[in-house]
C-alpha cells in the first residue's frame, strides 16, 4: 500500500466517524452479553415503582422523593421485551450508546468529523459509563439527557422564539427525570439570550425587549409542564425533601457540634466526626460511613422548617468547614480515591463479579423474592471484565484532564464568541457547581457530565490544531 493510499485512508475523516459510529454498535453489544447486572436499594425502588404503573394503588404507595419518567421508561420498556435482567441492560445500554453517539454527532456537526470519530470511539471504552450502564440507576438516563440538552440547544433554529419554546419544553421533561433539573432553565436562558445578543442588529430597547419574553419563556413552560406532578407531590415526603438541601452540610460535618437541629443526635454526630477525621479534618467521603450517619441525616428531616436560611446560617457558623468540604468535594468530583466512590466501585464490582449482584433489603422481602426470581444469572468472569478493570486509572486520567481543558475551552469560547464551545463547556462547570455548592459529596452526581468532559479535551486541541493550521495568531486577551 503506497502512502498516498494510507494517507487518503486515515485523512478521511467522514469515513472513520462512520467506523466509530460501527464499533461503539458493535462495543456496546459486546458489553451488554459480557457483564452482570447490579441492583442497588435504589434499584428495587424503581423496579417496585415501575410496576405500580396502570395500577389503582400507584398514587397511593408512590414514592414522592422520586419522579415518574425513569420507572414509567422502565415499565414500557418491560412490556416490550419482558422484565428480567436482559432488559434492564439492555434499556441501560441504550441509553448510554445514545449518550455517545448523540454527543459525537454534535461535535462532529460543530468541530469536525476528525474529531467527533475520536469522542465516539473514547466515549465508546468508558469503564464507569460501561459500569452505570449495568446498574438498574437512572445515571445513563441523566447522561442521555444532557447529551441531549447540547444537541438541542446548538439546533439552528432561526426563530428564537421557537427556540426558547423547545429549550422550555425539554427542561420541563427533565424535572420528570429529577426535580433539580428545573435549574436548567439558567443555563438554556443565558445560553439563547447569548446568542441572540450577537446575531442581531436590532436597536437596543427591542434586543432587551425580545430577550424578556426569551427568557420567559424558558422559565415559565417548565413551570407549567412541571406543575401537574408538583401538585401530585406537594405535602408527600416533604420533611426529606427540606432535609436533603441540608445533607452535604452533614456529610462534610460543618453542622457546628452544639447546633440545635441536631435535637438528640448531637452526641453520635461527635463520635462520627472523630472517627473520620484525620489531623482535625475529615477525611474526603465525609461521615457517610458512619452507622449512625443516616439517623442523624433523619433528624434533621424532622426539624428543619426552612432549609434555605438554615444552610446559610451553618455555613455562615462554621466557614473553615465549609471550604473544607469544599476541597473534598472537588477531589471527589476529579475521581480521587476514597472506600466510598461509588462510580469506580460499581464499576470494579461489576467487573469481578461472575453472577448479578442483587442487595439484600431487609423491609420488602416481597419484593426481594420477586427480583431474586427474575433477575438471577451466574456465568465466569471474562476477558472483557478484566480489560475493563484495569482501564479504571485512564479514565479517572482522562476525567482530570477533561475539567482542566473545559476551563479552557470556556475561556476559548468567550475568545471566539462561539456558542457551541461555551455550551460545551458552561453546561459541565455549571452542573458542577451546584454540586459542589451543596456539598453532595458524591462522585456519582458528577457523573452525568463527565462524558461532556472527557470531550472537552479532545474538542480544545482540535480546535487549537485548526487555528494553527490556518496560521491565526493566538492573542489571548486574558
Amino acid at each position: 500500500m503506497s502512502f498516498n493510499s494510507l494517507k487518503h485512508m486515515f485523512g478521511n475523516s467522514r469515513k472513520w466517524f462512520k467506523y466509530s459510529v460501527v464499533f461503539c454498535v458493535m462495543i456496546h453489544f459486546i458489553y451488554l452479553i459480557s457483564l452482570p447486572l447490579y441492583i442497588s436499594p435504589d434499584g428495587f425502588d424503581y423496579i417496585r415503582l415501575a410496576n405500580l404503573f396502570f395500577t389503582d394503588k400507584m398514587y397511593v404507595d408512590w414514592n414522592y422523593l422520586r419522579t415518574p419518567l425513569f420507572p414509567l421508561m422502565l415499565r414500557l420498556y418491560g412490556s416490550v421485551v419482558g422484565f428480567n435482567a436482559f432488559t434492564h441492560i439492555s434499556f441501560l445500554t441504550l441509553l448510554g450508546l445514545f449518550s455517545a453517539l448523540s454527543l459525537g454527532y454534535l461535535v462532529k456537526e460543530k468541530s469536525g468529523a476528525g474529531v467527533g470519530a475520536v469522542i465516539v470511539f473514547v466515549l465508546s471504552l468508558n469503564p464507569v459509563l460501561i459500569a452505570f450502564e449495568h446498574s438498574l440507576l437512572m445515571e445513563t438516563l441523566l447522561c442521555f439527557s444532557f447529551c441531549l440538552f447540547l444537541v438541542l440547544l446548538n439546533l439552528k433554529i432561526k426563530n428564537i422564539f421557537y427556540h426558547s419554546l423547545l429549550m422550555g419544553i425539554y427542561v420541563g421533561i427533565l424535572y420528570y427525570i429529577k426535580p433539580n433539573l428545573l435549574v436548567f432553565v439558567l443555563p438554556a436562558g443565558l445560553f439563547l439570550s447569548y446568542v441572540f445578543w450577537i446575531r442581531t442588529n436590532e436597536k437596543l430597547l427591542k434586543k432587551i425587549t425580545q430577550l424578556i419574553f426569551v427568557n420567559l419563556i424558558v422559565v415559565l413552560i417548565p413551570i407549567i409542564i412541571a406543575s401537574p406532578w408538583a401538585k401530585k407531590a406537594s405535602g408527600k415526603n416533604d420533611a426529606a425533601k427540606r432535609g436533603f438541601l441540608l445533607a452535604g452540610l452533614l456529610i462534610q460535618g460543618v453542622f457546628p457540634k452544639d447546633s440545635e437541629m441536631l435535637g438528640k443526635k448531637k452526641t453520635e454526630y461527635e463520635e462520627a466526626l472523630n472517627r473520620f477525621s484525620k489531623t482535625g479534618k475529615l477525611e474526603i467521603q465525609g461521615i457517610i460511613g458512619d452507622p449512625n450517619f443516616y439517623g442523624i441525616l433523619d433528624q434533621l428531616f424532622i426539624i428543619t422548617p426552612n432549609p434555605g436560611l438554615d444552610f446559610v446560617s451553618v455555613v455562615r457558623a462554621n466557614p473553615s468547614a465549609y471550604f473544607h468540604g469544599l476541597l473534598n468535594n472537588i477531589k471527589l468530583m476529579l475521581e480521587f480515591d476514597h472506600p466510598y466512590n461509588e462510580t469506580v466501585n460499581f464499576g470494579l464490582m461489576l467487573f469481578h463479579s461472575h453472577k448479578n449482584l442483587i442487595s439484600d433489603i431487609r423491609d420488602d422481602r416481597v419484593l426481594y423474592d420477586y427480583v431474586q426470581e427474575r433477575y438471577s444469572f451466574s456465568g465466569g468472569v471474562n476477558r472483557v471484565q478484566r480489560v475493563l478493570t484495569h482501564s479504571v486509572d485512564l479514565y479517572r486520567i482522562l476525567l482530570r484532564m477533561g475539567w482542566f481543558f473545559t476551563v479552557l475551552v470556556f475561556l476559548l469560547g468567550l475568545w471566539k464568541k462561539n456558542p457551541f464551545l461555551l455550551s460545551v463547556s458552561f453546561v459541565p462547570l455549571f452542573w458542577a457547581s451546584v454540586n459542589l455548592v451543596l456539598l453532595l459529596s458524591s462522585a456519582r452526581y458528577f457523573f452525568p457530565v463527565s462524558l461532556i468532559v472527557i470531550s472537552n479535551s479532545f474538542i480544545f486541541l482540535f480546535y487549537m490544531y485548526s487555528l494553527l493550521k490556518k496560521n491565526e495568531r493566538l492573542r489571548f486577551p486574558f
